[in-house]
């Protein structure tokens, strides 16, 4: 990487001369919140102010506070009258606060108008051509300039507003007198933690709150303005250039809100596209924003995985952009793999909005039914780390090369597999793992072949661990099905086969403790009674080793909107409640049986069994 620019100097250095700061549009919007990033900065520049109250103004320029990093790119041309624009990379949020903290001095602590109007002119904009000393996003420009010009913000809502007003109300607040005076020059929060008593031991309690004993005094405008000005420095980091922008961002960690994967992959795209970034920005990103919001990060994830790199999400920025620099850094290259990255972006978004909102199509293709019906229990169960075959398979059916038939197969095989896994007991801890290999192993072995059956090959191999039949009528007549950590899986299973059984008036299935929602009914109770031991000792059964062996059985378990009566009846009296009441035939089964022993839950288990190998089906495995 070429060598970098490094200065180290005042907030004061930073806005005198001609420079102009840009935030690109491509820049995420100002985020910080006072209830963190905020009330650390006015902290930080508190405790200069009160440092040179200390010294009734005679602090030496070495009582400085370091607030961290901003790095910026190589200048442009200088433009009419002599500004020279430079373009923020990293940093934003920190000096956006600043300007706001600086507005707000202005517009709290000075009634003259004329001092107002030169505080502007030297410290925020450019007197000579009328432009801001530090240009924000564009979507946050009209909230930005409106306070930097007039100190009158904009009635929207924005993060910039709510920044300005934590500051006027805090400069307006003035300082605890508690804070002034003291050897040392610990910062707000330190001086609040040091209890009540002061140096020598003094208890100093009337001084109490400010705002309620009127124990603070005004802050005075001109020696605020040195310690914002004077009393913090920053890193200035400069002359980085497009191509050496992503490794500055993944080796930076600055201070403030931190960038996320997400974040670093937009600014390190646009820093790499000089003459396309506004072309890539409004064509290419704001859509895939738009479509993906929140989950931007987890498609990107996803991408990854899906083209074989087995990474976990904090390796996202560094795999994309070692996989973009071994792709050539023209802006052509870039611009195409932001193409593709929209569209199977947009492809994502549709599978995860497909479900709620039948009629979502495809690039032009619509989901059926056949594959909502996947799609919704997938997005039910948990799928995300077999969304990278999902998005796969979308992503060819959307291009015709595969089926309708082929799409729901692969949705349909795939949650047989997670389902069986379940079942199985198979620990879910290696499944983003074993997507990834899969993903990079069908890439290999694909060439001319047909993808359904290369895909079916690598869901069968040995890696992926779907359990077979036998495996699965072993589990559900020897193991526990229900566990306490993973009730939400159990319901879905002991629903998708209750729905199997019914006709099509089948009632709403909904999990809760309200009056028409079903929770997870143990026929054997969870707890052993004195009558369901006597009744099994009848029966002929061990009580203690049936109860432990067989209560969390799925044999053992039914959906019921009426948990709370059957509670610990005796299996008689539970019988009658559920011949009356019962709407589910996955309850009625239990009827038929006099004794509820071992054999009884057994067989039960057995029959459920059988439903579960007909809903999630696994082809045969391959002959060797």
């Amino acid at each position: 990487m070429a060598k970098l620019t490094t200065d180290y100097g005042t907030v004061r250095k930073l806005i005198s001369g001609d420079s102009q700061y840009r935030v690109p549009k491509y820049q995420r919007r100002y985020r910080w919140r006072s209830t963190h990033e905020l009330l650390d900065l006015w902290e930080d520049i508190l405790a200069r102010y009160v440092a040179l109250e200390d010294s009734e103004g005679t602090a030496g320029a070495d009582d400085t506070h370091f607030l961290g990093a901003l790095v910026i790119g190589q200048s442009d041309a200088p433009e009419p009258l002599g500004v020279t624009p430079y373009v923020v990379i990293d940093g934003q949020q920190r000096v956006m606060s600043l300007m706001l903290a600086l507005a707000a001095v202005r517009d709290s602590l000075l009634d003259d108008e004329r001092e107002k109007q030169e505080i502007t002119a030297k410290l925020l904009v450019h007197s000579s051509t009328d432009q801001l000393r530090l240009e924000s996003s564009e979507d946050d420009r009209e909230d930005f300039e409106a306070i930097m010009f007039r100190g009158e913000p904009t009635s929207n809502r924005s993060m910039v507003n709510a920044a300005y007003h934590f500051f006027l109300e805090q400069v307006r607040s003035g300082v605890n007198l508690a804070l002034l005076h003291r050897d040392d020059s610990a910062s707000v929060a330190q001086a609040e933690e040091e209890g009540e008593e002061g140096e020598e031991g003094e208890e100093v309690e009337e001084l109490g709150d400010p705002s309620e004993d009127g124990t603070s005094i005004p802050i005075k405008w001109d020696r605020m303005l040195i310690a914002v000005l004077d009393r913090l420095e920053l890193v200035i980091i400069s002359d980085v250039t497009p191509e050496n922008a992503y490794q500055v961002f993944r080796t930076l960690n600055s201070t403030g809100m931190p960038l996320s994967q997400a974040d670093l992959l937009r600014n390190a795209f646009f820093m790499l596209l000089p003459t396309r970034a506004e072309y890539a920005y409004d064509n290419l990103w704001v859509p895939l924003e738009r479509a993906l919001g929140t989950r931007l990060q987890d498609y990107f994830h996803t991408e990854l995985l899906r083209l074989g790199h087995n990474i976990p999400r904090q390796h996202i920025y560094r795999t994309a952009m070692s996989s973009v620099k071994r792709g050539g850094l023209a802006e052509e290259d870039i611009v195409e793999t932001l193409t593709q990255w929209r569209d199977h972006g947009q492809i994502y978004a549709a599978l995860l909005s497909a479900p709620s909102e039948p009629g979502v199509s495809i690039r032009g293709n619509v989901l059926s039914a056949s594959h909502l019906s996947p799609l919704r229990n997938l997005l039910e169960w948990g799928s995300i780390p077999a969304h990278p075959l999902i998005l796969d398979a979308a992503i060819r059916w959307a291009s015709h090369e595969i089926t309708d038939s082929d799409f729901q197969f692969i949705l349909e095989r795939v949650e047989s597999l997670l389902i069986r896994r379940y079942i199985a007991e198979v620990p879910p801890n290696d499944l983003r793992s074993s997507f990834a290999q899969l993903m990079g192993a069908l890439s290999e072995s694909l060439g001319d072949g047909d993808y359904l059956t290369a895909v079916t090959d690598h869901l069968l191999s040995a890696r992926m661990r779907w359990p077979d039949d036998d495996q699965i009528r072993r589990r559900c007549t020897e193991g526990g099905f229900y566990r306490g950590t993973r009730q939400r899986d159990s319901f879905f299973i002991l629903k998708r086969i209750a729905y199997s059984m019914e006709g099509k008036e089948r009632p709403d299935i909904r999990r809760g403790t309200g009056a028409d929602e079903y929770s997870i009914e143990h026929v054997l109770p969870q707890t052993l009674t004195e009558d369901w031991n006597h009744d099994l000792e009848q029966w002929g059964d061990d009580p203690v080793k049936t109860w432990l062996e067989r209560k969390d059985a799925i044999g053992n378990l039914t959906l019921t909107a009426y948990n709370s009566e059957l509670g610990q009846l005796r299996f008689q009296d539970k019988k009658a409640i559920i011949a009356e009441k019962a709407r589910l035939q996955l309850s009625k089964m239990i009827i038929s049986s006099d004794e509820w022993t071992r054999s009884a839950i057994d067989e039960r288990s057995e029959e459920l069994a059988e439903a579960i190998i007909d809903l999630w089906r696994r082809p045969p495995s391959p002959q060797p």
